[in-house]
């Protein structure tokens, strides 16, 4: 057992310095309790840190917080590379304990947000990840990411034969699909060509159409995104195209952001000479060589910079599952400088999903079903079961007709959340995170917790399914039956076990 959790669990005497409970508690409501009531019984503030945090700061904001009565708080943390100190730094923990002494002398409680940013559930990246705090070095369990139920789709006719397990095409983003000769990406944030991780100097060229699906802060918008010497889906360029009103550059803007470990290292927005229209079509070039980036849009030259951040990575789409961004693609090239064609789509037909699929082992399938199409939608009530034949390797003699085959496969997120997202399912993960952030706080500010300035630890909006993007059509979190079954009865798909 934890330190903190030996505290939640003890009965602690009221001790000099601690902040009492309301004396008049359970007593009759009465109208001077109803217009003055305890702290305790006021809004308490969701107080951001971003930006550059000084003991001058802290005392002037929660000075401003008791002047309006407010009188508990909540360190939230917005840990972007602007926050300063950084967090869980020896700096950050300094800033922290002068917060709380303060709260302590001033009578005012605050509560401690768990993790970097929200969502809840990464304690910062370092159980999956790695690293030091303090004193303490932590090793990488990347097996206590979370884990999730995913669905790859092929098409087959028949009569014939179908290689059930040589044409399995691993993990298949769910985001993308290919229709009318365009790829369309729908939500799914980062999604990277499976290839070209070594590629350094190239041009990415691509013909796309923004749509006007998105949302934002009240405004409905158009934008396409791009991704360019990605290392991973965490870490690379992002471009965006589109015409979220920005301040300055309303009606058509170009949007640079350097991506580092899931979240915005830089971002500057540039307006454009033309607005962008929902549905038009517009031809995308970004050329890199070395440090140096062109950009240019149906011919004229948009930005030009220099950045070292990333010398090599592949290429890839973006687009934001929450606010449902959708754009579609065709005609993607990536050329070398000496005019080697690295890699060229027209997506003619479904199979050029399988450049974004990620491998994935066969172990890993759960199930494998072939539903026959009518009018072109599966139906469910003539599932075959290919699971055994995908085990053994053999073949499945395809009856005359056209079907969908369906891989169902167990495999981490690392899509929603910020990579190194835990899997909060798994007893070992909550304990390491607990261990990671929790007791550290507590290790440094015990006096706080026994003290009472501190009630406890915050969470928020801790992630336990797909994210916030639109469930798929086949997902029940609830359902236990394996893949085929599952999906003939409920239309779900899930392992027996919970992910």
């Amino acid at each position: 057992m934890s330190p903190l959790q030996a505290l939640a669990g003890s009965e602690q005497p009221a001790q000099e310095g601690r902040q009492q409970t309301d004396p008049e508690a359970g007593a009759a409501l009465s109208a001077a309790r109803f217009e003055n009531p305890p702290g305790d019984s006021r809004p308490t503030m969701l107080w951001f840190w971003n930006g550059t945090i000084t003991e001058d700061l802290v005392d002037r904001q929660l000075t401003d917080m008791r002047s309006e009565g407010i009188s508990e708080a909540v360190i939230f943390p917005d840990a972007t590379a602007s926050l300063k100190p950084a967090f869980f730094s020896e700096g950050w923990f300094a800033m922290v304990g002068h917060a709380l002494r303060e709260a302590q002398r001033t009578g005012m409680k605050v509560w401690l947000y768990n993790d970097r940013s929200f969502p809840s559930g990464r304690a910062a990246g370092w159980v999956v990840n790695g690293g030091t705090v303090g004193d303490r070095v932590y090793e990488r369990h990347p097996e206590l990411r979370a884990q999730s139920v995913a669905r790859s789709e092929l098409n087959a006719s028949g009569p014939g034969s179908f290689d059930v397990r040589g044409r399995f095409p691993g993990l298949i983003p769910a985001s993308l699909s290919v229709s009318d000769g365009r790829l369309k990406a729908d939500g799914g944030y980062v999604t990277l060509l499976g290839g070209g991780s070594d590629w350094t100097d190239y041009t990415l060229s691509f013909d796309t159409q923004p749509l006007q699906t998105a949302s934002l802060g009240g405004h409905n918008y158009a934008q396409t995104g791009w991704v360019y010497r990605a290392q991973d889906a965490a870490n690379g360029y992002i471009y965006l195209l589109g015409n979220y009103p920005h301040a300055g550059a309303a009606g058509g803007n170009l949007t640079k952001i350097i991506y580092k470990n899931g979240a915005y290292a830089s971002t500057r927005v540039l307006p454009l000479p033309f607005n962008v229209v929902s549905g038009r079509s517009y031809h995308v070039e970004t050329r890199v060589e070395s440090g140096h980036i062109v950009t240019s849009i149906d011919g004229t030259v948009v930005d030009e910079t220099t950045d070292a951040t990333y010398a090599h990575g592949t290429i890839g789409f973006r687009e934001a599952t929450t606010q449902h961004e959708s754009a579609t693609f065709d005609n993607l090239r990536v050329t070398a400088p000496d005019g080697t064609i690295l890699h060229s789509q027209t997506f003619d037909s479904e199979s050029a999903l399988s450049d974004s699929a990620t491998p994935v082992p066969a172990d890993n399938v759960v199930g494998v079903a072939a539903l026959p199409l009518r009018d072109g939608e599966p139906d469910l009530g003539g599932l075959i079961d290919l699971t055994d034949r995908f085990r053994e390797g053999t073949p499945w003699s395809v009856p005359k007709g056209d079907y969908q085959i369906e891989y169902y496969l167990h495999h981490p997120r690392t899509d929603f959340g910020g990579d190194g997202y835990l899997n909060l399912f798994d007893e070992e993960a909550i304990r390491q995170y607990i261990q990671v952030v929790h007791d550290e706080y507590y290790r440094r500010f015990a006096w706080a917790f026994e003290a009472g300035v501190v009630p406890g630890l915050w969470d928020d909006e801790p992630r336990i399914a797909t994210g916030y993007g639109t469930e798929p059509p086949w997902s029940d979190l609830g359902c236990r039956a394996s893949g085929p079954t599952a999906r003939r009865t409920t239309g779900a798909a899930t392992p027996r076990s919970t992910p």
